[in-house]
């Protein structure tokens, strides 16, 4: 292949990228959002953002609830006033994940100052009660994973360590046949590393932690 040619499929691909973003954020904009459905177990590495069969525009509640998220998170944001923003401007996409019992949301959100590292919010939806459970899961995925290109790319120390675990699973951590849910993500605090584990259950309409651990990355 020549250089002309590797050149141009690379701008491609990037446009392609850029634009399956753009689309995620012009939604938002309008208070109207998209999403990728994917399944559990999920890693995150593997969502691809422009599949587009894997598209699906959510309904009015569920924009509602995120819009709110991507608000009270924005609020959180010293934003350089230098610039004009919005708070979409937070934003990047929201994971589907639909189960039988209920219905899990991962808003991914940029890590400010660094916009390329990704924050991320769980929401949960009841199904049998058709609402969202009470309360958000703040799922810190910075130390995992960046954004980039239109996906989310392994960081150094998730490499180093060969974490491949998956983000979010299901589990029944109570054995009483309702599902529940086991996180797993990376705490880097200096030099401190450690894989945190926690399994937590909405089955009584809000976020409770059944199991929480942590664990050194070589002993994982």
């Amino acid at each position: 292949m020549n250089a002309g040619k590797a050149i141009g499929i690379i701008l491609l691909l990037v446009t392609m990228f850029s634009c399956h973003n753009k689309l995620a954020k012009q939604a938002a904009n309008k208070g109207l959002f998209i999403a990728i459905s994917a399944e559990l177990p999920l890693n995150l590495g593997a969502v691809d953002f422009n599949d587009e069969s894997k598209t699906i525009r959510l309904n009015e509640e569920v924009s509602s609830k995120i819009d709110a998220v991507v608000k009270e998170y924005a609020n959180t944001i010293v934003w350089d006033e230098t610039y004009p923003h919005t708070d979409t401007d937070a934003y990047i996409n929201t994971i589907c994940l639909q189960g039988k019992q209920y219905t899990v949301y991962v808003v991914l959100l940029k890590h400010f100052p660094t916009t390329e590292r990704v924050n991320s919010v769980v929401l949960f939806y009841d199904n049998g009660k058709n609402e969202f459970v009470e309360g958000q899961l703040n799922f810190r995925i910075d130390n995992l994973y960046y954004f980039y290109d239109g996906r989310l790319n392994p960081t150094n120390l998730k490499t180093e360590f060969n974490i491949t675990a998956p983000e979010i699973e299901l589990t029944d951590f109570n054995m009483d046949g309702i599902d529940d849910f086991k996180l797993t993500r990376l705490i880097h605090n200096g030099t401190y590393n450690a894989i945190e584990i926690i399994a937590i259950t909405a089955k009584n309409s809000t976020i409770d932690t059944l199991f929480y651990d942590e664990v050194k990355p070589y002993e994982y």
